[in-house]
């Protein structure tokens, strides 16, 4: 059977919506032959209901989220996942559909989104930072963290990608970050903000004079040879928080991911105060965050969503993400 004799199988209102989606994950080096199985099952399932129009109700899919009699745990986990994922693609383009979630095994917990108040005292702990050692680079790590934080909080770039980012690909005359290779093999530019360029500017003439030479990696490790290891950031990242005074009353323990997933959240909440075209503006964001499709990052407004109860209980942010630069960060590497 030809790929146009299988695409047209597919017979319900959802059928081009589907073909346009499976051609996108094949565009994108993906097979995808099991899943465009199940994704003809659930064709056949929205034949059956007689789906009439394009909105995908969690009642419409009550049924199809069922584990059937002899399938297994697994497999039920594959066919829900399949159609989850068209479900977020057909989010970004627009559609109202229910996303359904909690059929794995695994538990699912919302990121933790930071407010404002949150990251100016986080920061603020950061740059109090003291390490008990007197060793040299103890000290020196101290002051990397202080730009190194700020990165993820104004860039929302991933853990490694901060912390593993080589001095060549830190273009400082315009502020930009070359993330070389990244998740997916994907190379990417991300722009900084003016505020976060000068202080990484003051802070890479000032490493340069504390190694005395110019060094392989932006934010060099223990030895000035290796970069900063990620778990070792992530290691750090709790032990800040944990001289917070929010730290005992939240149950959601942020990571250095969760920087990635604030940034993103507050650019969904200024987009929404400003009356912005969400779906307009997310093949941009999806660019500048490196996935490989729109519907990978409709999954971040997804959370958003899902989250929106938590940031109305906290007081919005700033347009600002990288709390008083000037006054914790500038002066340092002057």
């Amino acid at each position: 059977m030809t790929v146009e004799e299988r695409y047209n199988q597919f017979q319900s209102e959802l059928a081009p919506l589907i073909i346009d989606f499976v051609k996108e994950k094949k565009s994108l080096g993906f097979k995808y032959e099991s899943t465009m199985a199940i994704l003809l099952r659930f064709d056949s399932y929205c034949c059956e209901k007689s789906l009439e129009n394009r909105i995908i109700t969690k009642d419409f899919l009550d049924d199809w989220m069922k584990q059937s009699d002899g399938e297994g745990v697994d497999g039920h986990k594959s066919r829900m996942s399949a159609v989850r994922q068209f479900l977020l693609y057909m989010a970004s383009l627009g559609y109202t559909v229910y996303i359904p979630r909690g059929f794995s095994a695994r538990k699912i917990t919302l990121p933790h989104i930071f407010t404002m108040e949150e990251e100016q005292e986080l920061f603020k702990v950061i740059d109090d930072y003291s390490p008990r050692s007197d060793t040299k680079y103890k000290k020196r790590m101290a002051k990397e963290y202080k730009v190194l934080f700020r990165l993820y909080a104004g860039t929302g770039v991933r853990n490694q990608e901060g912390c593993g980012i080589a001095t060549k690909n830190v273009n400082l005359r315009d502020g930009v970050l070359m993330i070389i290779d990244a998740k997916g093999q994907k190379d990417r530019l991300v722009y900084m903000s003016q505020d976060l360029t000068v202080l990484c500017r003051n802070y890479y003439d000032w490493l340069c004079k504390e190694l005395g030479c110019i060094p392989e990696w932006f934010f060099p490790g223990k030895y000035p040879d290796k970069p900063i290891r990620n778990t070792s950031v992530d290691r750090v990242l709790a032990s800040f928080w944990s001289m917070t005074s929010f730290a005992a009353q939240c149950s959601n323990k942020p990571t250095v991911h969760d920087f990635r997933f604030s940034f993103v959240t507050h650019k969904f909440d200024e987009w929404e105060r400003k009356g912005a075209e969400i779906e307009g503006m997310m093949p941009y964001l999806s660019a500048y965050l490196g996935h490989k499709s729109v519907s990978d990052t409709y999954y971040y407004h997804h959370l958003y969503v899902e989250a929106l109860k938590q940031i109305k209980q906290k007081d919005r942010v700033s347009d600002d993400v990288i709390p008083e630069v000037r006054k914790y960060g500038q002066k340092e590497y002057s």
